[in-house]
């Protein structure tokens, strides 16, 4: 993702909304927009309040984050499918549900308008996503997670190094029980490539616990505040990537194991970081 540096010089001064407009050249709706996804740094860190003051002399930093229709893969790739039931290898910068998501992209590319999602996957993270073609196949699967019948293993780099090689964390989120298994695939400078397996589901787990303990996810625009390695800015999203889902045959019979391959920008990362 290209990013644009602006150094801001006298008389440019201002709120960010209002500077940020002026250096691109865009409405201040745009520049709002840019700020809602987390895209511009000052001086280094995370800025989105829209007022918030721009001194003579900052550093400004605009990541493109908006996906264009050239971005977005021309199929979905489907890794297993039987019967009414599939698990696909999300790609980053689509929502899982609603106007122009993962579902609607799927129902066009199979020609399957019942198609849903059995479970969610944010934005811009990767990978494994189990969806069914009928209701009744999608009422069977979403039982087996109700029932804790599914497990999910995730890959994340993170920002520092966690003191052990194995852990769990099991802090609450939003007063509901949460468990995320992790354990240490590589160390490297300030950074560090973990394996996560998520034993609860609930809305931004890994994201949450792993900030909690002070190890955010490297690119998370929510999560990862203060000043940004610049080895980290240029991360087009949050490093986390559903890697394998395994859960039992809509039939009834055994379980099935999917993977899903690390994504060519999480490789990136991981070399840019010195990961192996």
């Amino acid at each position: 993702m290209p990013i644009k540096r602006f150094e801001i010089g006298p008389g440019a001064a201002g709120p960010l909304r209002e500077v940020l407009a002026r250096q691109l050249g865009c409405s201040g709706r745009v520049a709002k927009a840019l700020l809602d996804r987390r895209a511009v740094l000052l001086n280094g860190r995370r800025i989105w309040m829209a007022r918030h003051p721009v001194p003579v002399g900052a550093l400004l930093e605009v990541q493109d984050l908006a996906p264009g229709a050239d971005d977005q893969p021309a199929r979905i790739p489907i890794l297993w499918r039987q019967g009414a039931a599939l698990v696909v290898n999300k790609p980053p910068g689509l929502v899982t549900t609603g106007p122009d998501s993962l579902e609607t992209c799927l129902q066009r590319q199979l020609n399957c308008p019942e198609l849903t999602a059995v479970h969610r996957l944010d934005r811009d993270t990767t990978g494994c996503l189990l969806c069914a073609c009928d209701a009744a196949t999608r009422i069977r699967l979403v039982a087996a997670f109700s029932e804790q019948s599914v497990t999910k293993m995730y890959h994340a780099l993170v920002r520092g190094v966690p003191p052990d090689k194995t852990f769990v964390i099991t802090r609450k989120i939003q007063n509901q029980s949460a468990c995320t298994r992790a354990r240490v695939l590589a160390a490297g400078d300030n950074a560090a490539h973990l394996q996560l397996d998520l034993r609860t589901g609930r809305t931004h787990q890994i994201r949450i616990h792993l900030e909690q303990i002070g190890h955010p996810v490297l690119g998370d625009k929510q999560y990862l505040t203060g000043k940004l390695d610049p080895r980290w800015r240029a991360l087009p999203r949050h490093m986390l990537h559903a890697e394998r889902l395994v859960f039992p045959q809509p039939d009834g019979n055994g379980r099935v194991v999917v993977r899903a391959p690390l994504p060519p920008d999480f490789r990136q990362a991981m070399k840019r970081l010195g990961l192996r």
